[in-house]
């Protein structure tokens, strides 16, 4: 089983990445906006990996 991690998104990052989850040009990068995102606002990583159809070793990463 994977260690929980734990990080924090600065705040002014927070919009950047609201901005990037629908803006970016690559899907991907998108997806991975969407997880961090998502853990920004206090979700589990597991549960932002799922939400934003990731696997949870994407997430992890």
């Amino acid at each position: 089983m994977a260690r929980p991690i734990s990080f924090s998104v600065p705040e002014e990052d927070v919009s950047r990445l609201a901005e990037l989850r629908y803006g970016h040009p690559h899907p991907r990068v998108q997806q991975r906006c969407w997880v961090l995102w998502l853990v920004s606002q206090g979700l589990p990583l597991q549960r932002a990996s799922e939400l934003a159809g990731v696997s949870r070793i994407s997430g992890w990463r």
